[in-house]
């Protein structure tokens, strides 16, 4: 499968800690990394009285998986990692599909 599409991937480096002890988050430059397809999963808006927020979800396929909290541009949209990516390389065929992985962003 060929990867036609393209994304934007900013992985995330867990640093030394602060004076409190709470880690320090750094940011690597942006790479331009291929995908072979994005599909949204869900878009949600919570409705609960005072609540102003929506959620937006992605599922990606690619050749190569980011780190939970990593940031991922698609389309100029920002979203951030949500959980493990899935291994899908290791059936019982004879070629190695790739991975999933979720993305999600919030709005509000």
């Amino acid at each position: 499968m060929i990867a036609r599409h393209a994304v934007v991937h900013i992985a995330r480096h867990m640093g030394d800690r602060d004076a409190h002890g709470n880690p320090v988050i750094t940011w690597a430059e942006p790479v331009r990394r291929p995908v072979f397809s994005w599909h949204q999963l869900t878009a949600e808006e919570l409705t609960a009285q005072g609540i102003n927020r929506s959620m937006r979800r992605l599922a990606v396929l690619a050749d190569w998986t980011p780190a939970i909290g990593d940031r991922i541009t698609v389309l100029g949209e920002t979203f951030e990692v949500d959980g493990e990516p899935e291994d899908w390389n290791h059936g019982p065929f004879a070629f190695t599909p790739g991975y999933r992985f979720y993305l999600k962003v919030w709005h509000g």
